[in-house]
Order: structure tokens, then sequence, then C-alpha cells
């Protein structure tokens, strides 16, 4: 499975992504990543996926993670911390779709 992201939004401490399949990228995400850059170099990133990874897949979705969105830090040098949870069901509320016209 091949990952790719799409940034939502930045701020001076945190961005967040959407997470897709790059042969599927027109069926929306299948996740997301919420990542907050915190005091003296520490990095804090929560990802949620909608559907289950198995152990390969969930190594490559945090080394693609670790390459090319978090550039300050590595997940090995212990000031990145990373969750990864699994969600049966995921549901937004309080902003609507924009068609395409």
């Amino acid at each position: 499975m091949v990952f790719q992201f799409h940034r939502y939004m930045r701020t001076p401490h945190s961005e967040i992504y959407g997470i897709f399949v790059s042969d599927r990228v027109d069926k929306g995400p299948v996740g997301r990543i919420d990542i907050h850059y915190l005091l003296y170099g520490l990095v804090n990133g929560l990802v949620v996926m909608e559907q289950d990874l198995s152990g390969t897949e969930t190594e490559e979705l945090i080394a693609k993670i670790n390459d090319e969105l978090v550039e300050m830090t590595k997940i090995d040098d212990r000031n990145f911390e990373l969750t990864v949870a699994f969600a049966t069901k995921v549901l937004t509320f309080g902003k609507e779709e924009l068609d395409e016209e």
C-alpha cells in the first residue's frame, strides 16, 4: 500500500494531513494525521485510520510520516511520539463539504 498525504491545515505549531492510498485517491481519505510541534524540539502525532492495517502497512505508514512530514526529528530520536488508532466509525460535524461545480 502506497500512502500519500494532503495538507488540510497548518499553524505555527501544528499540521493536519489527510492520508490517502495512491491508487484510490478518488475514493477519499483513509485516515488523518495531526502533528503538534511542542517545546524543546518535541513532536507529538496522532494518526486515526478508518480501516485496519497490517503490521507491515502500519510500519510503512509510520516510516513515510517520519521521512516526509516531520523533518526536525526522527521517531528513533525519542523526540517524536506517534499514536496510531484504528476507528470503526468516523463522523465529522460542523463543516459542510463544498460542492464542486
